[in-house]
């Protein structure tokens, strides 16, 4: 919580526990159902992908490419970015 001192000192401990216990509480009944849900989602993406695969062999060799590609540029614009980040933090 990002509140100043003179906050806690003028809010009752027990509002103070209510609250975080509510926000917890929230957490807590959400967090089941967003993870099935990303199973299920992930699940269906990597389905279609397998079923593409399978039918257009191609598709799997395009993918090795791309991602080949795409590491390199990563890998390279990390160490283009990185002493840009520390010249901005110094």
């Amino acid at each position: 919580m990002r509140c100043p001192l003179w906050w806690f000192d003028k809010t009752p401990t027990g509002r103070i526990i209510n609250r975080t216990i509510k926000d917890q509480n929230v957490v807590d009944m959400e967090l089941p159902d967003i993870l099935a849900m990303t199973i299920r989602i992930s699940s269906a993406v990597l389905g279609s992908l397998i079923v593409v695969g399978v039918i257009t062999p191609y598709f799997f060799i395009l993918v090795a490419v791309l991602g080949i590609f795409y590491g390199y540029w990563y890998s390279h614009s990390i160490q283009v970015c990185m002493p840009l980040q520390f010249e901005i933090h110094s």
